[in-house]
């Protein structure tokens, strides 16, 4: 059977499957953590995106009563690759946080990926952090920094269609017209 050691890098978190002796070649710099399979979290370590659900819930309704929304249908999250929130986990605290709370029951958590980029200022060249880490690989200079790959972001919150004469008992509404399913709001 395949073994799975974790290994912490100096540019982030990877997982490496390692042969059942344990003895296989890692990164350099990289030191042994757990021998639990990928992703596989402790209850301590699953409480991290739960607490990032409640504070994307509490965004959302922040945004959606100063627009005079009652109900989301879908939240667009920004995740960086190297943010250190797994997606599966966050999903799945979405699920269980999201079906509480009136404004976001039924509502889905739509994740975009942003790939970790790796600016060097030695050369000016930006490249992918996760396959090459700190050192740039175009001219080995350390002096490095990270573009982009951390984020953790509310991109956009859709609404349901709802019928105007729902929204108001006189048919109209404190909302701005661009709030609705066709105009979702976008946070930047």
């Amino acid at each position: 059977s395949q073994a799975w050691r974790g290994a912490l890098k100096e540019e982030g978190i990877g997982l490496l499957p390692m042969p059942d002796d344990g003895k296989a070649d890692r990164p350099s710099g990289a030191r042994a953590a757990s021998s639990r399979p990928p992703f596989v979290r402790t209850a301590e370590e699953k409480v991290h995106e739960l607490g990032i659900v409640y504070h994307i819930i509490r965004d959302v309704e922040n945004v959606a009563r100063a627009n005079g929304v009652s109900r989301v249908s879908s939240v667009t999250l920004l995740l960086g690759e190297v943010s250190g929130v797994v997606p599966d986990l966050l999903l799945d605290a979405w699920r269980w946080a999201a079906d509480k709370k009136p404004i976001t029951q039924g509502a889905e958590l739509i994740v975009e990926p942003v790939e970790a980029v790796t600016h060097c200022e030695a050369c000016g060249c930006d490249y992918a952090t996760v396959e090459h880490g700190k050192t740039c690989p175009h001219c080995g200079s350390g002096e490095t920094y990270l573009l982009q790959g951390q984020e953790v972001m509310i991109k956009q919150i859709e609404t349901p269609d709802e019928d105007p004469t729902d929204a108001a008992p006189d048919g109209l509404s404190d909302a701005p017209d661009a709030v609705d399913a066709a105009n979702p709001l976008h946070i930047a």
